[in-house]
């Protein structure tokens, strides 16, 4: 797939989703959807045990400020644009549900690929910028103090127009084995693209996996050593 042409038509195009295994409304029925993901959120911050999930991945921090919510064993996730107005949205299975569902995103039908900014002002304010290839990992960066954003549909699904109006450095941090993808989101965003290679430990595979082991502290480390990387790359 060419992933990276903007011109791609598969960029735009909505992601087919059977109906029946379908927690959400449809795409196009923003108040329906909006009512969902309020309903699931209200779930999620009423019941302690709901959140273990949240708290096995290390970002229970996040519950109200990314308005994760709980529905019919999928975590939601909602899509929010700089003034607040719901874009779309996406779910995680949960632990068990995981194991039963051959895929652990879903997002409603009809839905384009989006980006996903779980925080706005820290986006717009920061002095740099980054891109995940996964909504929880966005996430977990988000919890760190990191302006982070992922493509809503894993990486394939990325538009670097999406970006345009980002006028400071983009580090891209893709897992471990994406580093590829990594290198052709940069190259597409010229000047401002980098690409922040993390020296995963034995077990892990992505930003979230830190935290999952109680290692914040750690990937902090290794973003700043990537980025020192880049900065003595880009001065020779």
């Amino acid at each position: 797939m060419a992933a990276l042409n903007p011109a791609d038509p598969r960029l735009t195009k909505p992601i087919a989703r059977a109906k029946s295994r379908n927690i959400f409304p449809l795409w196009e029925n923003k108040a329906a959807l909006e009512s969902m993901l309020a309903d699931a959120h209200t779930r999620l911050v009423q019941s302690e045990s709901l959140r273990a999930w949240l708290k096995r991945r290390g970002i229970e921090q996040m519950l109200i400020r990314a308005e994760l919510g709980w529905c019919r064993n999928w975590f939601t996730i909602p899509f929010r644009d700089r003034d607040g107005q719901l874009l779309g949205a996406a779910a995680r299975a949960g632990t068990e549900l995981s194991k039963r569902v051959p895929n652990k995103m879903t997002t409603p039908c009809g839905q384009p690929p989006l980006l996903y900014v779980p925080d706005w002002v820290l986006w717009v304010t920061a002095p740099a910028v980054y891109i995940t290839f996964g909504l929880i990992d966005a996430i977990s960066l988000v919890q760190l103090g990191y302006a982070a954003a992922s493509p809503s549909a894993g990486q394939n699904s990325t538009n670097p127009r999406w970006l345009d109006d980002v006028q400071k450095p983009i580090y891209v941090v893709p897992d471990k084995g994406e580093l590829s993808a990594a290198i052709k989101l940069a190259t597409a965003l010229g000047y401002r693209g980098r690409v922040l290679e993390l020296e995963y430990p034995e077990g892990l595979k992505d930003p979230n996996d830190y935290l999952q082991v109680g290692q914040s502290e750690l990937l902090k480390k290794h973003l700043e050593e990537a980025k020192q990387r880049d900065a003595s790359r880009r001065t020779k």
